[in-house]
């Protein structure tokens, strides 16, 4: 039988509530995803996409195979940003599901190329990155998220030792900003996050970047509000500069003293509200 001759449930305009459904669709479909860089060939991962629209009062469901089915070539694309492929799905969805609201989230892990500060040897870095677009005809919202982590020494215990040593731990902070038409590159934020660190993270150091490293941390020392704020400082000028539109940045300090982890938060709508 093909499928004209078999039943469209789905498709039914009775025998239901007649309520709006403002998301419905797929999670968690894992796709490769090729990601453009700065320079050189696309790097290819694993990405984990959430494909939502709406439903009107008057049909039962979805035709929920369309969206692993527009996914999965558009996510495959060469010469494409992960930007345009969201705004191409935003579109995509809205037109194959008669629907005036769509969402696409791309979750994925991401390899930073870095290079150890003394003996100059090439490691991957690993940082979380998320793209997400809603969108309503007409009008479209795209943010990028990246999980930077790095390493943050505290002022306090610095102070009280009388600069013989501190505490450390490996912190991250999640930058989330909301973009424009101007590219922001991944590497970007990641450059950025380890300029107003205590020290960036390395896959690989030698003894000498070891030391570097450690003198490095214990010149810049950072508690979680001072990191929090330098970031939002300088986002706060990217804002202004018209690179992006919007942000919202967390930043959390896995305690190597305590057993819990300190935490701050800083967005700019908060920050207009105070008038910064």
């Amino acid at each position: 039988m093909t499928s004209r001759e078999l039943p469209d449930v789905q498709s039914q305009t009775t025998g239901f509530p007649p309520v709006y459904i403002e998301e419905v669709g797929v999670r968690g479909v894992k796709v490769s995803l090729l990601v453009l860089r700065p320079q050189g060939a696309p790097f290819e991962t694993v990405a984990e996409a959430d494909l939502l629209c709406d439903l009107n009062p008057h049909t039962r469901g979805i035709n929920m195979s369309r969206l692993p089915e527009v996914l999965i070539p558009v996510a495959q694309q060469r010469d494409a940003t992960v930007v345009e492929k969201v705004f191409t799905l935003l579109k995509m969805i809205r037109e194959r599901l008669d629907s005036e609201h769509a969402f696409v989230r791309f979750k994925f892990p991401y390899l930073v190329s870095k290079t150890s500060p003394v003996s100059e040897i090439e490691s991957p870095l690993p940082v979380d990155v998320a793209f997400i677009g809603k969108g309503v005809r007409g009008e479209e919202q795209l943010w990028m998220s990246v999980s930077v982590p790095y390493l943050s020494l505290c002022p306090c215990s610095l102070e009280l030792t009388g600069g013989r040593g501190a505490h450390n731990q490996r912190s991250v902070a999640e930058v989330n900003v909301e973009l424009n038409d101007r590219t922001i590159w991944i590497e970007e934020v990641v450059e950025l996050v380890e300029r107003k660190a205590s020290a960036p993270l390395f896959s690989i150091l030698k003894r000498p970047d070891e030391k570097w490293v450690t003198e490095h941390a214990h010149e810049n020392p950072r508690f979680v509000e001072d990191m929090s704020r330098a970031l939002a400082e300088e986002l706060v000028g990217w804002v202004e500069d018209g690179k992006i539109r919007d942000f919202v940045v967390t930043c959390e300090h896995f305690e190597s003293i305590h057993p819990h982890s300190a935490f701050s938060r800083i967005s700019y709508y908060s920050l207009r509200r105070k008038r910064w």
